[in-house]
């Protein structure tokens, strides 16, 4: 298991949370649909082949993201180069207390109909592409 990973399920342990890790194959396979749909190559870091996407730039983007995703579940992956695993969050409440309570790291989050992807990368800027790039422009124009 990669050190991401391991991150996540210590606070899905310590905070009993619903959210759990998918299989390996699973998240090939997704993976791989993410980036023939919403890059043009396939590259070690998907957010430098988006295709379509609005970001914005701020260290704290990364809390809004529970705001996207509210009470439906999702689907938190990273590249591959980083962690090959992939988790199903529970909830917005639910991912925006993993991202709070682990170290800082890159990392994707979809549903599984795949209708959008965000990131958030190492230069604390998040994207947003299919059905949450509205929503990036949005909170771009209210940035601080």
């Amino acid at each position: 298991m990669g050190y991401i990973a391991k991150e996540i399920n210590r606070v899905i342990g310590v905070y009993h949370l619903k959210s759990h890790i998918l299989s390996g194959q699973y998240t090939d396979d997704f993976r791989e649909r993410i980036v023939k749909r919403y890059c043009d190559t396939n590259m070690t870091f998907i957010w430098e082949q988006f295709k379509e996407c609005s970001h914005y730039q701020n260290s704290d983007a990364w809390s809004k993201i529970g705001d996207y995703v509210k009470e439906n579940n999702c689907i938190m992956f990273f590249n591959k180069c980083d962690d090959e695993h992939a988790f199903l969050i529970a909830n917005g409440v639910e991912l925006q207390t993993i991202l709070g309570e682990s170290f800082g790291f890159e990392f994707y989050i979809t549903d599984r109909d795949q209708s959008y992807v965000i990131c958030f990368n190492h230069h604390d800027v998040l994207y947003g592409c299919g059905a949450a790039r509205e929503w990036v422009e949005e909170l771009a124009k209210f940035k601080s």
